[in-house]
C-alpha cells in the first residue's frame, strides 16, 4: 500500500442526533463539518440529514478520535470498526466491507436476484427445457420437430407391442360413411 501524507491529519467523527448516530473519517476535519452543514441547509436527502431535519436541524458534531495512517483504506477501516462499535444507524453505506464477505454478500444478491428477476422456465412437449419466451421460436427447429417424430415412433412401438387393457377404436374416413 501506498502512503499518503495527508492521512497522517485522519480524524474519526460523529454526528449525534436525538435518536441517531453516524460515523464518518475525513484529513479536514473543519472543512467536512462546513460540507455537513452546508447539505443540512440545502436540505439533502440521505438517511442523515433527513433525520437532522426530523429534529429541527438539531445534532452536534464532534471528533471521535485523531487517527493518523498511511491511506484511505487504513482509516476507512477504522471508521467502519467504530461505526459497529458505536451501533452508528444513520450511515447509509458501509465504508469498508472486508473483499471476502463483499463476495459472499454479491454471491448471496446474485442467488436471490436469479430466482426473483429471470424469466420463467417451462418444458416443451419434445422434453427439451426452455425459457418460456423462447418457445415459439423453439417450436421452428428442426430439432423440435426430430423429437417428436422420435417420440410418437417410440409410443407407436409400445402401442403395438403391448396388448390394449380396453377396447380401442380407430376412426378413419371410412368408419363415417353411411351405408
Amino acid at each position: 500500500m501506498d502512503t499518503d501524507e495527508r492521512y497522517e491529519n485522519g480524524v474519526i467523527y460523529t454526528i449525534k442526533t436525538v435518536d441517531g448516530i453516524y460515523v464518518g473519517s475525513t484529513v479536514d476535519f473543519p472543512n467536512r463539518k462546513s460540507t455537513h452543514s452546508s447539505r443540512v441547509k440545502n436540505g439533502k436527502m440521505t438517511l442523515l440529514y433527513q433525520n437532522i431535519l426530523k429534529h429541527g436541524g438539531q445534532y452536534d458534531i464532534e471528533i471521535h478520535k485523531m487517527y493518523p495512517c498511511k491511506n484511505r483504506m487504513e482509516l476507512q477501516k477504522e471508521e467502519q470498526k467504530v461505526s459497529e462499535e458505536l451501533n452508528a444507524n444513520l450511515n447509509t453505506y458501509r465504508c469498508y466491507v472486508c473483499p471476502d464477505v463483499l463476495k459472499k454478500e454479491k454471491n448471496a444478491y446474485c442467488r436471490e436476484y436469479l430466482k426473483t428477476y429471470i424469466r420463467p422456465r417451462i418444458r416443451c412437449e419434445c422434453g427439451v427445457e426452455l425459457r418460456k419466451d423462447n418457445l415459439s421460436r423453439h417450436l421452428k427447429t428442426k430439432s423440435h420437430k426430430d423429437k417428436l417424430i422420435l417420440k410418437s415412433q417410440k409410443n407407436l412401438i409400445e402401442f403395438l407391442i403391448s396388448p390394449p387393457t380396453e377396447n380401442v377404436i380407430i376412426e378413419t374416413p371410412c368408419n363415417n360413411i353411411d351405408a
